[in-house]
Formats: C-alpha cells, structure tokens, sequence
C-alpha cells in the first residue's frame, strides 16, 4: 500500500471533524463540562478508546474482505471489493453531505450510549466510565466510519486496516477535543461548508474506487 493511500482516511476524519461535532460534540460537551470542570484526563481516555474502536471495527471488516477474497466467488474479488467499497463511499458521502437524508435510526435504537455511562463520567475515579463512553461513541451510526470501514474492507490486509482506522479517528480528534472552542467560534454556515468538502472529497475517492475495479483502470496504469 503505498504511503499517498493514508492520506484519505485521515482527511476523512480531518475534513469531516465538523460532522463529528455535530453528531457527538454535544455528548462530549456536556460530559466534560457537565460537573464544572474539564476533565482532561478523561476526555483523553475517551478519544483513545473511542479510536480503539474504529481498529477494532476495522479489522472485523478487513476480516470480512479477506474471508471474501479467498472465498474465489469472483474471478477478480479484489476488483468486486473496490466496486463494494466504491459504491458504499459514494452513497455515505452523499448522506453525509446532507443531499439525502442519514437513515440510520433503525441502528440507533440498538446502538446508544447508556445514561448510566453518562452520568458516570460526573463521578470521582470516573476512568471506567470514560473509557466506556469512547467505546459507545464508537459504535454510534456514522457515515463517516462507514466509509472509513468501507476503505479498510477494500484494502483486506489487516496492517492496513489498522493504520487506516487509526488515521480516520486520528483526523477527528482535534475537533472532539476543542469542542467547546469549535461551536462558539466558528459559526454553523462555515461547518456546513466544511462538511460538504467532506462529503464531496468522499464522494472523489468513491468513484476513484469504482474506476479502480474496471478494465479501463487497469489499462490507464499500463500506459503510465
């Protein structure tokens, strides 16, 4: 895998940062600042868990890919799971730039994070809780993991996986630590700019992968 294909995954989470915020931002604002105090050590044991989600995810999707390929269903799997993943960005990126409407409310009422987790985070010796809510947060519905997901399904190779995942949330976390500082300086308007470059780049990368699975793609590489 060469180095210029890490580079999308972690402008996926960079870029869309601002659709973390608004997803998630309000559930982290209200746990750090919820008691009267910030508790750092807690919000970074929470983006480390909620990161070591996403791997975790990522790996059982690249395991998935690799269950895939040796299955020799296809002739070419490599090819069907660019076409897979090609075909899933360009749809998510959609959803996510707002052109359609999410529709991932069936998941959410399986996947939530506990009131009990919430209130936790408020307690003394809290770390448990914290690192609950990373973990929660990371099952959450979200366009932008799955096509993170949908990346790292492509690949099928779990080093790459890893790095991809770890990229993905990397990218989202300066905007999950700097919450509170996103929401009250930069106004909603510019957010939604940025979530549709997002959206678009995902989109780019989407029919990047769908051309990667046709013959015309191969035949462009010869020529190179």
């Amino acid at each position: 895998m060469a180095l210029y294909e890490y580079v999308p995954p972690f402008l996926l989470g960079f870029l869309g940062g601002f659709h973390c915020v608004g997803m998630c931002g309000g559930i982290v604002a209200s746990v750090s600042i919820g008691s009267g105090r910030i508790s750092w050590p807690g919000i970074a044991l929470y983006q480390l868990s909620r990161v070591a989600t996403y791997i975790f995810l990522g790996i059982a999707a690249t395991t998935i890919g690799i269950v895939f390929l040796k299955s020799n269903l296809f002739a070419n799997g490599q090819k069907m799971l660019s076409l897979i993943a090609g075909v899933s960005i360009t749809f998510l990126a959609i959803q996510v730039g707002g052109w359609i409407p999410e529709k991932f409310g069936f998941l959410s009422k399986f996947l939530k994070i506990p009131s009990s987790v919430l209130k936790g985070t408020q307690k003394e010796g809290s770390i448990y809780y914290w690192i609950l809510l990373g973990i929660f947060n990371g099952l959450l519905p979200c366009g932008l993991v799955y096509s993170a997901l949908a990346i790292a399904l492509e690949k099928a190779d779990i080093f790459h996986s890893v790095a991809i995942m770890f990229l993905f949330g990397l990218g989202t976390v300066p905007w999950l630590f700097g919450v509170a500082w996103t929401v009250k300086r930069i106004e909603p308007s510019v957010r939604n700019r940025f979530i549709k470059v997002a959206a678009a780049a995902m989109a780019l990368y989407g029919l990047l992968l769908i051309l990667k699975s046709t013959a015309l793609f191969d035949r462009f590489m010869m020529e190179m």
